[in-house]
């Protein structure tokens, strides 16, 4: 194999890594954002972001049943209408209690 052929082989390697890489970025997105029912989806680095939380509590709320989730790919996701949904049931019950 000469120079030229080894280069060669070398840049297609280099892009078809990088073509692995994206299509990889763009199969995370579209479960993201179209993942069940059309409905954007959270893995839990963004809900531990939104909530501000770490991800044990995440998994106490998952083992508690205060937060529900479903497993794509051995990953876990939640929607963020029932997230939404989570956020005002407490926001309603802390409203609740603060006006008995």
């Amino acid at each position: 194999m000469d120079i030229d052929e080894h280069l060669m082989l070398k840049a297609f390697d280099k892009c078809f890594s990088l073509l692995e890489r994206i299509d990889a970025r763009l199969n995370s997105l579209e479960k993201r954002e179209f993942g069940v029912d059309g409905e954007r989806l959270l893995d839990n680095q963004d809900l531990c972001q939104l909530l501000n939380v770490d991800k044990k509590t995440l998994e106490r709320y998952r083992r508690s049943g205060r937060l529900p989730f479903l497993k794509l790919g051995g990953k876990i996701f939640y929607k963020y209408s029932e997230i939404v949904k989570v956020m005002q049931n407490l926001r309603k019950y802390d409203f609740d209690k603060e006006s008995e």
